[in-house]
């Protein structure tokens, strides 16, 4: 058994005593989730995506850019999609935009989670300024993305 899976196994038998006064699990879940990160499986290049929205569902994909020495937070780059059917997207790493950002490394349901605020909405002119960026920011958690397609809703529905 690897480290990973001794300590998800740990992890799960310490979220489902209930034996363990809740102070102390939610400690004790924190050191081992500390630990989790430690063993996740990121690193440069990997792409994660953030599905979201109300009566209509869209998707943020990015692309891992770096990891911090502690492997606790990476920083990332948004990347475009591209329509794979009538209803999902598929990742685009070859189209890179906006600003690099700084996401934290959590661990959740046995998988990385990345988490944090990113860039959002922006018509922000990167070529001629780097690093003036202005628009929006959005909080988002992102998921490993498996390369294959998500649903999303389609162009010409929603509102």
């Amino acid at each position: 058994m690897s480290q990973r899976e001794q300590l998800e196994a740990e992890f799960d038998k310490v979220l489902y005593d209930y034996n363990i006064p809740p102070k102390i699990r939610n400690q004790k879940l924190k050191e081992i989730e500390k630990a989790l990160v430690q063993a996740l499986d990121v690193r440069v290049g990997v792409i994660f995506y953030d599905s979201w929205g109300y009566d209509q569902t869209q998707n943020d994909f990015l692309q891992v850019i770096e990891v911090s020495p502690t492997k606790k937070t990476v920083t990332c780059q948004m990347i475009g999609s591209k329509q794979s059917d009538t209803h999902s997207v598929v990742a685009d790493p070859e189209f890179k935009y906006g600003p690099l950002f700084r996401l934290h490394v959590k661990y959740f349901s046995h998988k990385p989670l990345l988490k944090g605020t990113y860039p959002f909405c922006s018509n922000h002119d990167y070529a001629r300024d780097p690093v003036g960026y202005k628009g929006a920011w959005r909080e988002g958690s992102f998921w490993p993305y498996e390369n294959k397609p998500v649903y999303e809703t389609p162009p010409n529905e929603g509102h």
